[in-house]
């Protein structure tokens, strides 16, 4: 998906969308608690969502689940109608039963859009792990009845492609969705910065080898700084691991990840698995190359030695090369960043926008025209 990121849509012959697009109301339903990647491409598709002049008439409702981080940050939406409710499908269900399509983002929220599909509401919903859902009958049945799933990058499409084999699968990769400055940071002897960001998760992750890697650079780099921002259900064993280790630095949980990325040279991704990483794609943005696993979504944005490193899965040693190679070759890490500046051009949150706004449309037209030859 690097060449040209887009999501193919097909007309649905004798119905026109332009039709079907007349004051469209569309609920989005995410029950995330954590802000992470996922709810930030939500909150950012809807804000792209306003702004199209080619939606216009759209009418957004956004369902959270309340007490949240994720409930926080979507109060702050302009325009759109938010509801908090429980952690319930039922709740969910409810809270979005009066739009015309629903839009799910997250797996936690897939048996409200089965519920809404008896309804007769279609739902979208977009998957952002590559790792393959649970095989209990509950779990494929409420995927079954998605009038479309969307991977963000093709490993993940492929994988429900598998899982559901008669399902209607495509592939929008995420956006940029953190506004970057491709500035550096002016300090007098200023560290090597290198960033990781996400939750702190070793089993999909893979924060817990860059303990190894902060080792290994001790002495032969010594000008580098690990910087690990997150927070999750490892950052206590993180903070064990790390102790005592001058290189490293523990940010926990920021919310202006844009100060973030302008502090560091290179972003390391060290996951186990990753559906594409938009983390990597803020990076990008910001010229920053990426050090990354060659795992699951990511070799579809970093090319190895075009706009970052590919580094095999649980190589400590790779990881702590690839960094020492950077941080004492500035030439290449300037081409690298450049080539990731135009690389992350190709990701911008309007063609996001569009590309589902073609889905929204392909699906109630498809929907119709089910209805129209009974």
């Amino acid at each position: 998906m690097l060449e040209g990121a887009q999501q193919q849509t097909h007309p649905v012959d004798g119905v026109d969308a332009c039709d079907v697009a007349c004051q469209l109301s569309v609920a989005h339903i995410d029950l995330t608690a954590e802000m992470r990647g996922g709810p930030r491409q939500m909150l950012a598709l809807v804000r792209a969502l306003a702004r199209e002049p080619v939606c216009d008439g759209l009418v957004q409702t956004v369902v959270v689940r309340r007490g949240t981080a994720v409930a926080e940050a979507a109060a702050r939406l302009d325009d759109v109608a938010i509801v908090a409710t429980s952690n319930s499908a039922l709740a969910a269900a409810r809270a979005a039963r009066h739009a015309d399509i629903v839009h799910v983002h997250s797996d936690s929220g897939v048996a409200a859009g089965a519920l809404l599909s008896h309804r007769g509401i279609p739902f979208v919903v977009t998957r952002r792990s590559a790792i393959v859902p649970k095989v209990n009958f509950a779990t494929r049945w409420s995927f079954s009845r998605a009038s479309r799933v969307v991977g963000v990058s093709d490993r993940v499409s492929a994988v429900m492609k598998a899982y559901l084999s008669h399902q209607s699968v495509s592939t929008i990769p995420d956006c940029v969705s953190t506004s970057t400055s491709q500035r550096r940071g002016e300090c007098p002897n200023r560290y090597f910065v290198v960033g990781c960001i996400g939750t702190i998760h070793f089993a999909t992750k893979g924060q817990d080898l860059l303990v190894d890697v902060a080792r290994r650079l001790l002495g032969s780099c010594p000008q580098v700084e690990l910087v690990i921002t997150g927070d999750g259900p490892d950052a206590g064993r993180l903070q064990a691991l790390c102790a005592g280790l001058p290189n490293v630095r523990l940010n926990g949980w920021q919310d202006d990840l844009a100060e973030l990325y302008e502090e560091m040279d290179v972003l390391v991704q060290p996951s186990r698995f990753e559906a594409l990483g938009s983390t990597i794609l803020d990076a990008m943005s910001s010229a920053r190359p990426v050090i990354a696993s060659d795992v699951g979504g990511i070799p579809e944005i970093v090319q190895n030695e075009v706009n970052g490193l590919l580094v095999p899965t649980e190589s400590a040693e790779e990881i702590a090369a690839a960094i020492s190679r950077l941080a004492h070759d500035d030439a290449l890490l300037r081409r690298l960043g450049a080539s990731a500046a135009r690389t992350s051009s190709r990701f911008g949150v309007k063609r996001m926008a569009e590309d589902y706004w073609s889905t929204y449309l392909n699906v109630l037209a498809g929907e119709q025209a089910k209805r129209l030859s009974f």
